[in-house]
């Protein structure tokens, strides 16, 4: 058999490339057959060598078939193995060396051809080959169309792909669902269908020449068949929600950072990647989590999705994606910006597709409802370090956080005066989210959301118009809410009402339970998720726990150590709550007003700027300037309630004794007599 033109096959160059990762094959997987070509078990394999052609083993790693200048080429096929008719995988690695007059391969068929007869192959002998076309090429070819291909008949020649000859090859053949998935040379193709079914494999050329040929050796490493244990065999992208990452340096200088990860303390998506990770799945291989700047509008992040996936070799394979709360809808923004071709399904976990009404409060009030502690903690964090002289405090919340915006309610929510006031009249209204919705049914078929109405969840606010104060700091413009029950409550996971998680895409819904994060940590829900994908779960870890939602927080800036500790010592730091030492920053979270000590130890010298902040529903901010002028120097500070206490009279000069409001000092005298009655205090 001549090599190319003996195939008699018409060149079809019309291919859609489908997106579909690399699995390997692991301990959940059964195998039905594997062989490593230590030798060459002849219980398996079916040899037609003849004298001219040998079949061996090369120093017990892998199989060689060669034969020099003849008529006939050796012929080996797999015997005594069953292969299933659906939802397996084969997998092999090959590669040929030499000169090529004449064709053989690797073929994957529902027949067998007896050897030494002579006529050419046909495509119906085939339904995937590997065949070498010259010394450095081979040909990846089927008879079975692959999908949306136009113009194709299953039985004739379709060219898949080229790959070099004299290197490794891994192919792998997937039966999923009815269709075949061939990867190899790194890439993915789908076929329609799966009718015709793959019951034999041979290797070499069962057909005798009529003239000599110089044939190419052939070199298997291994060959396996097995069941899948996963049914999914698409790569998963984890998407965490607002605050849920973080790159504190980022955070600290209001600038966008290259360092973004889900932190260890944050372990709400610790039970669906472990879930994954028992099922089969690898981090970074076939499973992604994709820690993203959660400030930054959605549309940017739908563009930073995108560039994640290029860079993660995903670009050309389709993938899945979970999102939690915002980050569904950061997948969600990406499949409207870019398309859904390459997405199988995206399942959002109380994600808020009609808005919520939490970030109304943030976005015109800079007020914090419900949130848990590191959303208040990052985002109080950078709005007080990053705001520039003159600068009101919702002015600045709305510059370095953008996405509060995306986040807000698209639907009527607000009642002013009793009186519903439409979304459209708003000064402040969600118009990217808004757009989204208008044109969701770009991502209907692939969209499947999850939801729970276990909790009362807020719905809608009772305001009033704002006051002369509120106008001057420039928050609440929209309508300010009452003092007395101020919010209408409809059923939903406690953040997200069921209404705004599931959004347009009702007749895809998922039923989930629990709060805003047991939606994505509970077991059930992740069992939810992973049958919804169609993977098949042998084990399910849950990671829920709860959650406080304040924090105290010091940082501090320029020269100096911090230390933060229990008013008698006992814990500091790292024993006390979270300490990042590089870059100068404590938080304890679940603070409720405890008596701290903070100190500042002289690293260096220079005037310094520490930050203390307690965050509830609001937080409130102390700035203390200081100076280190000597070595050896410490300034220590008492915390009650997140405020700090004068230890030196040069804090109470000037109007410095004004910022003391726990202590509430009447005037800069009071001040300076709470620090004598104090002296020695700090000398511990």
């Amino acid at each position: 058999m001549k090599a190319p033109a003996s195939f008699r096959w018409f060149s079809f160059a019309i291919i859609w490339i489908l997106a579909l990762l690399v699995f390997p094959i692991n301990s959940l997987a059964s195998s039905i057959f594997n062989d490593d070509f230590v030798n060459l078990d002849t219980n398996f394999w079916e040899i037609f060598a003849h004298s001219v052609g040998d079949v061996k083993t090369v120093d017990g790693t892998y199989l060689t078939l060669s034969a020099i200048q003849g008529y006939s080429f050796p012929y080996v096929y797999l015997k005594n193995v069953t292969i299933p008719d659906n939802n397996f995988t084969i997998e092999t690695k090959f590669k040929f060396s030499g000169t090529v007059t004449y064709g053989n391969g690797l073929i994957f068929s529902d027949k067998l051809l007896s050897y030494g007869t002579y006529s050419d192959l046909a495509s119906n002998d085939l339904i995937f080959a590997a065949w070498p076309l010259n010394s450095t090429t081979v040909d990846i070819s089927s008879s079975l169309c692959l999908k949306d291909s136009i113009g194709c008949t299953n039985g004739s020649y379709v060219h898949i792909a080229y790959v070099p000859s004299d290197v490794w090859t891994e192919m792998k053949i997937e039966e999923i669902d009815g269709r075949y998935i061939l990867t190899v040379g790194g890439q993915s193709y789908e076929t329609r269908d799966s009718s015709r079914k793959i019951s034999h494999f041979w290797i070499g050329n069962p057909q005798t020449t009529t003239q000599t040929q110089i044939w190419p050796s052939i070199h298997v490493d291994y060959f396996g068949i097995y069941n899948n244990s996963i049914v999914n065999k698409f790569p998963i992208i984890v998407l965490p929600g607002f605050g849920g990452s973080w790159d504190i340096a980022a955070i600290l200088s209001g600038t966008s950072g290259n360092n973004w990860e889900v932190p260890e303390q944050i372990t709400v998506y610790d039970g669906l990647l472990n879930s994954l990770k028992i099922n089969g799945y690898e981090e970074d291989k076939d499973i992604f989590l994709f820690p993203y700047d959660w400030r930054k509008p959605l549309d940017a992040l739908a563009d930073d999705l995108k560039n994640f996936i290029t860079n993660k070799g995903l670009a050309n394979k389709k993938i899945d994606m979970i999102g939690h709360s915002m980050g569904g809808l950061v997948a969600r923004a990406y499949a409207q910006k870019y398309g859904v071709e390459k997405i199988d399904k995206i399942i959002t976990a109380g994600s808020p597709h009609f808005g919520l009404v939490d970030s109304y409060g943030l976005w015109e009030g800079a007020v914090f409802w419900g949130n848990v502690w590191w959303e208040k903690a990052l985002l109080s964090l950078t709005t007080e370090l990053n705001r520039v002289p003159g600068e009101r405090k919702i002015d600045t919340l709305r510059r370095v956080a953008p996405s509060i915006l995306d986040l807000s309610p698209t639907n009527d929510f607000l009642y002013l005066n009793n009186l519903l006031k439409p979304w459209s009249n708003l000064l402040q209204k969600n118009l990217y989210l808004g757009n989204l919705n208008s044109q969701s049914t770009q991502v209907d078929a692939v969209l499947f959301p999850l939801w729970s109405d276990d909790e009362q969840t807020r719905s809608s606010i009772k305001t009033t118009m704002r006051n002369r104060h509120d106008s001057l700091m420039g928050t609440w413009e929209d309508g300010k809410p009452i003092k007395n029950k101020p919010f209408n409550l409809m059923p939903g996971d406690g953040t997200v009402t069921k209404e705004s998680a599931i959004g347009p895409f009702s007749s895809n819904a998922i039923e989930g339970s629990g709060n805003h994060i047991s939606v994505i940590s509970a077991e059930q829900n992740i069992q939810q998720i992973l049958n919804n994908l169609g993977v098949s779960s042998d084990s399910i870890s849950g990671s829920y726990s709860t959650y406080p939602s304040s924090v105290f927080i010091a940082s501090l800036r320029s020269p100096g150590r911090l230390e933060v500790c229990d008013l008698l010592k006992n814990k500091c730091n790292n024993d006390l709550g979270l300490y990042f030492s590089g870059e100068k920053l404590f938080m304890l979270p679940g603070y409720v007003g405890e008596e701290l000590r903070v100190r500042v130890y002289e690293a260096g010298l220079g005037n310094y700027s520490l930050h203390l902040g307690s965050v509830t529903e609001t937080d409130t901010w102390a700035k203390i300037d200081g100076r280190l002028q000597k070595s050896g120097q410490v300034d220590t500070f008492d915390v009650i309630n997140g405020e700090p206490f004068p230890f030196k009279k040069e804090h109470c000069l000037k109007d410095g004794w004004k910022k003391y409001t726990y202590v509430k000092f009447k005037n800069q005298g009071y001040c300076v007599s709470y620090v004598e009655k104090h002296e020695g205090d700090h000398n511990d």
